[in-house]
């Protein structure tokens, strides 16, 4: 199933929704974890420093930690 695709996300049982936004709201809460700790720890060990989640993105993309913000 592509959930991407609009007429398969709406097929979905409200059941399959909550499951779904459950799922979302743990790999936001992963996301964050990384954002605000460990991508931080790194850039500070790197010197670097850091702030806002956009802005420690910028950073490891410039100092390719990571190919690109589009991948």
């Amino acid at each position: 199933m592509n959930i991407y695709q609009p007429a398969e996300f709406n097929a979905l049982k409200i059941e399959e929704r909550a499951i779904l936004d459950a799922y979302l709201k743990q790999f936001s809460s992963v996301q964050d974890f990384l954002g605000a700790k460990i991508f931080s720890l790194l850039l500070d060990v790197s010197g670097i420093g850091s702030g806002k989640m956009s802005e420690v993105l910028y950073a490891i993309e410039k100092e390719e930690i990571i190919d690109s913000l589009d991948n």
